[in-house]
């Protein structure tokens, strides 16, 4: 006799339609099994954007029974069986010192007369899920409705939420309870071996992303700062939300009160870091209703190395010479660049071109000034020294020009975009691969920011 129940729904049209969750949703602790997820996905994708309160949201029971994947005609009792445990299920969202236990659903009606069947949200939901202006994610619901495991879809949810980052740090405790594991594998190796990979091979399977992890087996809170704001240093000045900084370092909820985040985390990590490295910092707190809720950093080499040139006999450039001679080369553009930029730019080119450095660094500024498709030369010379200086420190050659493609399915890549970057999609976009005036390392160069860009697009 044929099996009445399929293993996996095949996706429909109207699958198509997204699903929009408040990012506090998203990393709340709930445990629902797979068919009880796409019930709730379900029904939130039938959110609109302008919808000022909860609807009662019907679909054809019919249709309800082929969505969790019945085959043949509605099997009534084990449909309301369904209904009936999911009302019973609690979610619990954090916020601050406060724990909320809400319920998912509030009523559930089935008209076998009109063959429909009604679902009511439960109405303290409504921030989290109605006329969300920020702090939420979006994602279509196609792409977990083919998902087996209920892990699977809840992996998915988080990584979609921390997309942007491109990487985040997070303590396991923390990550099973998001799953809705708590604590059925609390051996590590069985909750990679039942949790982490069928999650990774079914997500880079099925849907529009993929993640690789690694495990962190010791507390490295500054160290992760350290590369963060290594990461972040050429952009000067970076702003990030103090929800994701947390989640990035891997404090996760351990701190939830910012005294104690800035306490324990922030200042020893200030202190650590202009201590035993290469670079300081220094943050400014941004306030929201009187809440911190993001951090202004501002990054900087701790010493500025000595600029050294090659003399001449009987003649010493001085660094303010150096510094009036690129000045005139980049006016002659109509262009302007402070002293402290310039020191910065002139480390850079020493430490990319060696000793002819400053005759190098006029002629790669003046090919880069004399296109007219990059509107911030200043910026893009500082960053294309800066990736050949990187190239040198790994040991790769800085003229071979390496871009990681996973084709089709992507995870994000593991760099932050920054905002003056990003404005240049449009005319890299439009300008021509073919120009022999340019030299070669910036045009390879140029080729790998079209190529960043796509993927952040992406």
């Amino acid at each position: 006799m044929e099996d009445e129940r399929m293993q996996t729904p095949a996706v429909q049209p109207q699958y198509n339609s997204a699903v929009t969750k408040s990012n506090a949703l998203i990393e709340a602790n709930y445990k629902l099994s797979t068919i009880e997820q796409k019930i709730i996905l379900y029904i939130i994708s039938q959110i609109r954007k302008d919808d000022a309160d909860f609807k009662m949201y019907k679909l054809p029971i019919q249709e309800f029974s082929e969505l969790l994947g019945y085959r043949g005609s509605p099997k009534y009792t084990e449909l309301r069986e369904i209904t009936k445990n999911l009302m019973r299920k609690v979610l619990e969202i954090r916020e601050g010192q406060k724990l909320k236990q809400l319920s998912w659903v509030s009523y559930v009606e089935y008209d076998e007369h009109s063959g429909y069947v009604s679902l009511a949200f439960d109405p303290r939901l409504k921030p989290y899920l109605l006329q969300l202006k920020r702090e939420f994610t979006t994602y279509r619901l196609k792409n977990v409705m083919e998902l087996k495991s209920s892990y699977s879809i809840r992996m998915y949810e988080l990584l979609k939420r921390w997309q942007y980052m491109g990487e985040v740090v997070i303590r396991l405790d923390d990550l099973r309870m998001m799953v809705g594991a708590g604590d059925k594998y609390s051996e590590y190796h069985n909750f990679k071996k039942r949790v982490l990979n069928p999650a990774k091979k079914e997500i880079a399977e099925k849907t529009d992303i993929m993640f690789t992890y690694e495990e962190i087996r010791e507390k490295r809170k500054v160290a992760r700062m350290y590369e963060l704001l290594k990461r972040w240093q050429y952009m000067g000045e970076v702003v990030i939300r103090l929800d994701d900084l947390r989640m990035m370092v891997g404090a996760g909820d351990k701190y939830s009160e910012y005294h104690n985040f800035k306490k324990r985390v922030l200042n020893p990590a200030k202190k650590e870091i202009a201590e035993k490295t290469d670079i300081m910092f220094t943050y400014e707190e941004i306030r929201e209703k009187r809440k911190v809720a993001a951090i202004r950093f501002q990054i900087r080499e701790k010493v500025v190395e000595p600029v050294v040139v090659a003399l001449e006999e009987k003649k010493e450039a001085q660094a303010d010479d150096r510094y009036l001679q690129f000045l005139a080369v980049v006016q002659a553009y109509d262009r302007y660049i402070t002293e402290q930029q310039f020191t910065k730019i002139a480390v850079l080119a020493q430490k990319a071109f060696g000793g002819n450095w400053m005759d190098e660094l006029i002629q790669t500024a003046r090919r880069i000034m004399q296109r007219n498709d990059i509107r911030e030369p200043i910026a893009f010379l500082t960053y294309f020294l800066n990736e050949k200086v990187q190239r040198i420190q790994v040991g790769i050659n800085p003229n071979e020009v390496t871009i990681h493609s996973h084709g089709g399915a992507r995870f994000v890549r593991r760099e932050i975009v920054p905002d003056w970057l990003r404005g240049y999609e449009e005319q890299l976009a439009a300008e021509s691969a073919k120009s022999k005036e340019v030299d070669e390392d910036i045009e390879q160069m140029r080729r790998e920011l079209e190529e960043r860009l796509k993927k952040y697009k992406d």
